[in-house]
């Protein structure tokens, strides 16, 4: 029984280190675990005093009535809001500066003819206290980004998400199959401006599995760090995600794995195409398998193209699937280890993808073809 022969030339493209990713949408990114004042709770570091002012603008017939209605309800709210005339050509803003531990947030809102104040991204009326209150509140917590929950890259702005992606792109080193997972998560060395800390939930969804001793189940070594967390804790149906505190730090959360929010991905989509990416994917080899083991399968072709291959474990188990108990034949042919991938996964019932971690390294992730459709992709790719 041949599996696969010939020899194969090695990768051919360098891959050079994409340094900021900005994918994710405001539309994938769901509220976040934390409410504004559990985070607040979490808050790490110096604590900031936030000092928020307000200023309406009015047109030049002055404010009148509904300046004084608005003047009560912000005094009533705790804040004093100074009402003046508008320049010319100045618009609702929102600023901050932050001096030390001192943070300034200046609101400036427009007042319209029809007594509604106007903010960037946000309307006003005198009967919205409650609203208007809660989102003060926000402000005073958080500053001018406001709180986290639902916006996109989990609340942080580029330069905050480029200074995590960064951060998180260093080469891990070390071996880490077989280790136990507490441990696993301190070897793989991540940054100190940004501890890991387990959520309550968590922290439950581990006991439940009723494994004392989980371990890492998947060789991680040469991934970026960021890759290699993804997967160390997917594997155990967990994820992680970046949160920002009310005093400006930045943690790595992990949370269960849930459908309805968005996690640190498993793996980026692709910044050139599967050709220029994991040219030797596409190489022709001469093809003959009787009943051959899918997993024993996947190790020759890993090998052979020094492309890893790793499992989906949490979305494989929940399907009851087993890998190492498929199997897969092919009459003699020639195919190129791309395809021979698609024809064992799809026989299967499987899915493959090829992604990068954050450093450019590809690898391909075999998973369900029900999480394929999730994606809305074809389990063929």
């Amino acid at each position: 029984m041949n599996v696969l022969t010939d020899p194969l030339f090695a990768l051919r493209t360098q891959i050079e280190r994409w340094p900021r990713v900005y994918m994710l949408c405001a539309a994938c990114v769901p509220a976040l675990l934390l409410s504004p004042q559990a985070a607040a709770q979490r808050s790490t570091g110096t604590d900031i005093e936030t000092r928020l002012s307000v200023e309406l603008l009015s047109d030049r017939s002055g404010a009148g009535v509904a300046a004084q209605k608005w003047g009560r309800l912000f005094s009533q709210l705790g804040y004093s809001a100074r009402i003046r005339r508008g320049l010319s050509g100045e618009d609702p803003q929102i600023s901050e500066k932050l001096t030390g531990s001192l943070r300034r947030v200046s609101l400036i809102g427009r007042l319209d003819a029809l007594g509604r104040v106007h903010f960037p991204r946000r309307v006003f009326t005198t009967g919205d206290a409650k609203r208007l209150e809660q989102w003060l509140t926000e402000l005073k917590t958080f500053g001018r980004q406001g709180a986290p929950e639902g916006k996109p890259l989990w609340g942080l702005n580029e330069v905050q998400f480029a200074r995590v992606y960064d951060g998180l792109s260093t080469k891990l080193t070390v071996e880490l199959e077989g280790s136990p997972l507490r441990r696993a998560l301190t070897d793989i060395g991540l940054p100190e401006q940004f501890p890991l800390l387990w959520s309550d939930e968590a922290q439950a969804v581990l006991d439940a599995r009723g494994d004392p001793a989980p371990a890492a189940r998947q060789s991680l070594r040469g991934f970026s760090c960021a890759t290699a967390l993804a997967i160390l804790l997917n594997d155990h149906g967990l994820a992680f995600h970046p949160l920002r505190t009310p005093s400006e730090h930045i943690e790595l959360l992990i949370t269960p794995l849930r459908r309805d929010r968005q996690s640190w991905p498993t793996g980026w989509e692709l910044r050139e195409s599967k050709l220029k990416t994991a040219r030797v994917l596409f190489e022709f080899v001469p093809v003959d398998l009787d009943q051959v083991s899918f997993t024993d399968l996947l190790v020759v072709v890993a090998d052979k193209t020094s492309i890893p291959i790793l499992f989906d474990y949490h979305r494989l188990e929940r399907s009851g699937i087993e890998p190492a108990s498929l199997t897969v034949s092919i009459k003699p042919r020639r195919m190129t280890f791309y395809g021979l991938l698609q024809f064992a996964t799809v026989r299967n019932r499987l899915s493959h993808r090829l992604l990068i971690d954050e450093l450019g390294k590809p690898f391909v992730w075999i998973s369900t073809a029900a999480a394929a459709r999730e994606r809305g992709i074809s389990a063929r790719e």
